[in-house]
């Protein structure tokens, strides 16, 4: 019977473990303390329902402050990333907090942060601690086997170093493990803890891509404004335009899904019926809110304050020697296709192979038969011949300057012959989703400039932060002996794949002092598996 219940006992304990790890994002860095003008290195694993998708990983102060932040698209329940600590950093205690859309919990990790122009000389000044009530699911000492690792190292020393899994922890491991070596201060343990978040009706949607929302309203009496037709255009030389009709509520929300880097982008409201000025408001808090812990003050460690001028002077002096380990990949800024949002053009013309010619009335008359460019008592029109009928178009054709729709025909109506390089026609009626356009007149300049569209009520122009392109820490080769190797992160590799026997190689770099290699992974059940080591190099 004792043996029955300390059987039921264990299975329930079994569950309880998975039901709490299975929905939770576990989330692992390099280290635990940083300095200003650093990169701080993270991976993520992602619960089952979060298998393709994204998270969202901010940088946050014990206020709850957003310092910076990324989008990482997850592949097979995984992601890795980084994010650059500005220089404006001050001295502190800051939490990084990992979520995902739909995701009823975001994980926080903590960590310290020095400021490199300003030391820890105050011995009264303190830090403060987060008082997480719920830690990660965790197995801090997981029976792992680090060999070949000396307590001690010499500078700019080649160790190989063995990881040894058992088949018992493999059989259960479907991703990757994240190995780091970094220099650290012993005395100071960074915790992390899971959080509950507040989930909007419109994130339970799908995880597939960075939305932008906002609402629609009539400018003249502020209420909200059914259907009105947003426009998002995405400028490039081969341009990018999205729609959709506002709702009942004025809602309007569009999903980026393969758009990485950091690009500009133009929202544009208007009432089809040309009757009402619109204006658009954007709903910024695309990030999923979670309640922040309590933090106590406690003595900055020891080990910190003794390390921190070193810590800083090393920052400086990387900046000095362009020691820089991170390898970013070229975004894709864009997700390009083969045409343009219009189609074919029916002709295409580039000005500058004829004589020059000083405004697009000149050059409309000239070089573009069938496009009628005019302005009667200083109002501009356009028009396109249609090509079936031969009369021309009732309604104005839709223009666009560098992949942007224009309203205004004022906007082009000084752009010459040496402003510019192309000009696309499209000569037929052009039908996009449920907007149709009587001919299209696609002008892209010599020289694309944003300044020229003017922000108003009815036009936003933003700075879209896409997923961030992949990176990588390298180690340097053959560095010379008279140039420093001031390299604090020994070892970076969050996509190591899990087998019995793990060999690698490090380096150690020209910074003394306390280092930890830290091996972390995901088991069967969602538990975050560590296994650690510490060593000296001097």
């Amino acid at each position: 019977m004792q043996r029955i219940l300390v059987s039921l006992l264990f299975s329930i304990l079994c569950l309880q473990g998975f039901a709490q790890g299975k929905g939770t994002l576990q989330l692992c860095t390099d280290r635990g303390l940083y300095t200003s003008g650093e990169y701080l290195l993270f991976k993520v694993f992602a619960p089952q329902q979060v298998q393709t998708g994204f998270v969202t990983l901010e940088l946050l102060d014990i206020h709850g402050k957003i310092i910076s932040s990324v989008y990482k698209k997850v592949e097979s329940n995984q992601t890795d990333g980084y994010l650059y600590l500005p220089d404006s950093l001050k001295t502190g205690t800051y939490l990084l907090s990992a979520s995902a859309k739909g995701n009823p919990k975001a994980t926080l990790k903590e960590l310290f942060a020095i400021n490199r122009f300003s030391l820890l000389t105050d011995p009264s000044e303190q830090m403060f601690r987060s008082n997480g009530t719920e830690p990660v699911p965790m197995q801090k000492d997981a029976p792992i086997t680090i060999d070949g690792m000396p307590d001690t190292c010499r500078l700019r020393q080649q160790i190989p170093v063995s990881i040894h899994l058992p088949q018992s922890l493999l059989a259960g491991m479907k991703r990757d493990l994240a190995i780091s070596v970094a220099a650290v201060a012993p005395d100071y343990r960074p915790l992390a803890f899971v959080r509950e978040c507040g989930i909007k009706a419109e994130d339970l949607d799908g995880y597939d891509g960075i939305q932008i929302r906002g609402i629609v309203r009539n400018l003249a009496t502020g209420d909200l404004f059914d259907k009105g037709v947003v426009l998002l255009s995405v400028p490039d030389s081969v341009p990018v335009l999205d729609y959709c009709f506002s709702g009942e509520d004025g809602s309007f929300s569009f999903r980026l899904k393969n758009y990485y880097g950091t690009f500009p982008a133009i929202l544009q409201a208007y009432d089809r019926n040309k009757k009402k000025v619109l204006k658009i408001s954007l709903d910024k808090s695309d990030s999923t809110r979670c309640t922040l812990p309590a933090f106590v003050p406690a003595p900055i460690p020891s080990g910190i304050r003794s390390i921190a001028e070193t810590q800083t002077e090393i920052v400086r002096l990387g900046k000095i020697f362009g020691n820089d380990n991170l390898n970013v990949s070229r975004p894709v800024a864009l997700q390009k296709e083969y045409l343009p949002f219009y189609g074919l053009p029916s002709e295409t013309v580039k000005p500058a192979l004829f004589v020059d010619l000083p405004d697009f009335a000149e050059i409309s008359r000239e070089l573009l038969p069938g496009v009628k460019y005019r302005a009667y008592n200083r109002i501009p029109t356009l028009e396109i011949l249609n090509p079936v009928t031969l009369n021309y178009f009732r309604d104005q054709p839709l223009l666009t300057l560098d992949g942007v729709i224009v309203h205004d025909l004022n906007m082009v109506r000084r752009l010459g012959s040496k402003d510019i390089s192309r000009i696309e026609i499209c000569r037929k009626e052009r039908f996009y989703g449920d907007l149709n356009f009587p001919g299209v007149v696609a002008i892209f300049s010599v020289k694309p400039d944003l300044k020229r569209f003017v922000e108003s009520e009815d036009l936003v122009k933003l700075t879209v932060e896409g997923f961030q392109p992949k990176a990588a820490w390298s180690v340097p080769g053959n560095i010379r002996s008279n140039e420093p190797d001031l390299r604090k992160v020994l070892l970076w590799n969050p996509s190591v794949k899990p087998q019995e026997v793990i060999h690698l190689e490090m380096k150690t770099s020209d910074v003394k002092g306390k280092y930890l290699i830290s091996v972390q992974g995901v088991d069967e059940t969602g538990r975050l598996i560590i296994k650690e080591q510490t060593f000296e190099v001097n």
